[in-house]
């Protein structure tokens, strides 16, 4: 058995016991004593005299014991063990329940997911509660919720929360969601606080190698006078199940053209503690599986790999989703990927040539045009047309979707305006410089646009190279588009310095830049260091050359898209459509569910900030036609969660201990052991409502002990005056 005390800087209250033996002191000195002749004939006996100092005596311990246990109910002592403690009435707790709602927890390894056991296991503590105790719950995924709020005595409704728990997705960090049950529980006020973690015994959930995170939770702990209990459940049944799983799905572009060709690309993962193994994939356009589109996986090893890749053309623009799906195993959670992409009607490309010439193969533009609306897979996706420096007007600007100069001596102030709002509304620049471009020009008007500033045109001696290994293009390039843009020479190119704010995706070998972008309002803009034509350059001779003009021109085209592929706790933002209806926008969850949107910004925003689910996602936004009729535009999102939850390795004996060093966190083997341990293992209870009780009955019994001395005093007077004869009298 031992006591601690909740409050002890309340101890130092413990001075005042001196109180009442000061005014004890003072009170036998408050008046003067004068002798004189009668007092003799009312002086007490000597059995009168004791009894009433006695009496004093014990109002003074009185007294001192009531300060006493004023300041220790104060400090708020509480015991645990022992047979006093185990006699004394169950006293109140406050706990947090941690489930692990990461897709592992749904396995299928019995009749229940662990999911299920564990959500049954709450709802058997939650009976046991007593009137006095309060209970939480957290959700444990890739953002940490909390569906009970506060912790709240209402066990109706907490068995409701636990009921209406989403099913198990994506991953989870139990590290933080024990940190966070930890400052729930540093707002409450019962001794006796506990946090449960029911989990599937899953390594990754735990983050062992963050120790940031864990001296935190350790410092959490200590600063409760009542160090809370950590429980750790673990909820699975036999052994690690075979899992196939699937890597996140990238495509080569997010935006494309109706018929261009989009490729998806994931990795097929194989774990299993029994042996090899085999699985079909399967390719789905907007949820409908493609039957001409399956591929069975080679037989793999358990920790084998194998990538997969499919290609579809869409039919139709609109907002469209690509899902890789594979058979169905024992968890579910991980057998498909999805990804968002938007197709568009083709594109409208301008080619501004600087250099046009009576033979149109030695035009500026002559490759480029060739190459955007030449025969082949590449044709159809990008209207083109070719124009001079001195057409390039208002409306020539506003008609096209990406504006190419290609060699443009100058930029008169007036166009470089006008390319300046075009750009900052959305539209997409690329800059192809070759040797009669006026530098200083362009820094005049175009300064504040360009990604960097032209310095020379250089001719070195040995030509160029693109050290294509090291670059980072922000769409796909395959391996043998990779291989080719080694071979490409330059004999004459463009010395830029880029901007601070500039990416540079690709460079020379010699470290000089050859493609710069930058962003300029909600539109974007891209230097190249040579130009469009054969220039000093084998560029125009490569096949690479149409797939990284297509490429280019798709990516500028886009930046006034805001991403459709997020992750877990990033907003879903969509620009309002024109004509939007005043009401009537919704968005539909991964689990079904409908929530409304907010409209925010200038120019205006549809934006949701609510995904925390993983999954497909769609926005609704309504337009309003002059009939009065309604018709929705719709716009599907992906949210990605960590895939590395398909790691469903379990706590080894070392990160147990590591774990549970220094009684940090116990580790149990079952929900009934967590039942039994929780409710008798040296549990605390709170001595300050009996110390109270006691003080109050101490307060009554000192009013009628100093009430009966008194009165006490005054008979033994009066008796003594009656049967002393009057000396007259003898």
């Amino acid at each position: 058995m031992s006591i601690e005390f909740l409050n002890p800087a309340m101890l130092f209250g413990l001075a005042a016991l001196s109180l009442p033996i000061v005014a004890h002191l003072l009170s036998k000195k408050r008046f003067d004593v004068v002798e004189w002749g009668a007092m003799q004939f009312l002086d007490l006996g000597k059995r009168h005299r004791r009894r009433v100092r006695i009496e004093e005596l014990i109002l003074l311990l009185l007294r001192m014991a009531i300060v006493g246990l004023f300041v220790l109910a104060m400090a708020r002592p509480t015991i645990s063990g022992g047979y006093f403690a185990n006699a004394i009435v169950g006293q109140s707790h406050d706990t947090v329940f941690v489930i692990d709602g990461s897709y592992s927890m749904g396995r299928d390894d019995g009749e229940a997911t662990p999911h299920n056991r564990a959500r049954a296991a709450v709802q058997r503590l939650l009976n046991r509660a007593r009137p006095g105790d309060t209970s939480a719950v957290l959700d444990s995924r890739d953002v940490v919720q909390s569906p009970s709020g506060a912790p709240q005595r209402d066990i109706d409704a907490l068995r409701r929360r636990v009921d209406e728990l989403r099913p198990p997705a994506g991953s989870s960090n139990l590290a933080v969601a024990i940190a966070d049950a930890l400052r729930i529980l540093g707002t409450t006020s019962h001794p006796r606080r506990d946090v449960v973690v029911l989990t599937d015994g899953q390594a990754r959930g735990w983050y062992t190698d963050d120790d940031a995170q864990w001296k935190e939770i350790d410092e959490l702990r200590r600063q409760p006078a009542a160090e809370p209990r950590l429980w750790a459940v673990d909820f699975t049944q036999g052994d690690v199940p075979d899992n196939f799983s699937l890597e996140r799905l990238a495509a080569s572009r997010e935006r494309a053209a109706v018929g261009f060709p989009v490729r998806v690309a994931t990795t097929l993962r194989y774990d299993s503690p029994h042996g090899p193994g085999e699985c079909n994939i399967y390719l789905e356009v907007d949820g409908q599986r493609l039957a001409d589109a399956t591929v069975k996986s080679p037989l793999l090893e358990p920790g084998g790999e194998y990538g997969v890749e499919f290609e579809h053309r869409f039919s139709a623009a609109g907002s469209h989703l690509l899902s890789v799906v594979i058979d169905d195993d024992d968890v579910p959670g991980d057998n498909r990927a999805d990804v968002a992409v938007a197709i568009t009607d083709p594109l409208n490309v301008v080619l501004v040539d600087g250099d046009p010439h009576l033979d149109v193969t030695r035009s500026e533009t002559f490759f480029a045009a060739a190459a955007l609306e030449g025969g082949g897979e590449q044709s159809g996706f990008i209207h083109s047309r070719v124009v001079s420096p001195q057409s390039l007007d208002k409306n020539t600007i506003d008609r096209a979707d990406v504006i190419v100069l290609a060699n443009v001596a100058t930029v008169s102030a007036e166009q470089a305006d006008q390319l300046r709002s075009f750009v900052n509304n959305g539209g997409g620049a690329l800059i192809a410089p070759g040797r009669q471009v006026d530098p200083a020009s362009y820094r005049d008007t175009l300064d504040d646009l360009l990604p960097g500033e032209l310095e020379t045109f250089r001719t070195p001696e040995v030509p160029a190279g693109i050290d294509a290994a090291q670059a980072q293009f922000p769409w796909t390039v395959g391996p043998a588009e990779r291989d080719e843009l080694t071979t490409a020479r330059f004999s004459a190119y463009w010395k830029i310095t880029p901007r601070e704010n500039a990416d540079i995706p690709a460079r020379f070998t010699n470290g000089d830049p050859f493609l710069s972008i930058t962003r300029s309002g909600r539109g974007r803009v891209a230097l190249l260091s040579i130009p469009l034509d054969a220039d000093g350059s084998t560029m125009p001779t490569k096949s690479v050359y149409v797939a990284l003009l297509h490429e280019l021109l798709f990516f500028l085209s886009a930046a006034d898209s805001l991403p459709r592929n997020l992750n877990v706790g990033n907003p879903l933002m969509q620009p309002l459509i024109e004509g939007a209806a005043d009401d009537g926008f919704r968005v539909t969850l991964p689990d079904g569910t409908t929530a409304v949107p907010l409209i925010t910004g200038q120019p205006p925003v549809v934006r949701f900030e609510d995904t925390a689910q993983p999954g497909v996602y769609t926005l609704e936004q309504p337009r309003r036609s002059r009939t009065g009729a309604t018709a929705a535009e719709t716009a599907r999102f992906v949210v990605n969660f960590d895939r590395g939850e398909a790691d469903l390795t379990p706590l080894s004996t070392s990160e147990i201990e590591q774990l549970s060093a220094g009684g940090r966190i116990s580790f149990l083997d079952s929900p009934d052991e967590l039942e039994d341990r929780l409710f008798t293992d040296d549990s605390r209870t709170e001595l300050w409502q009996l110390l109270a009780v006691t003080v109050l009955g101490l307060l009554c019994l000192e009013i009628w002990l100093t009430r009966r001395l008194v009165q006490g005093g005054h008979a033994v007077l009066d008796a003594a005056a009656s049967t002393e004869p009057h000396p007259l009298h003898e």
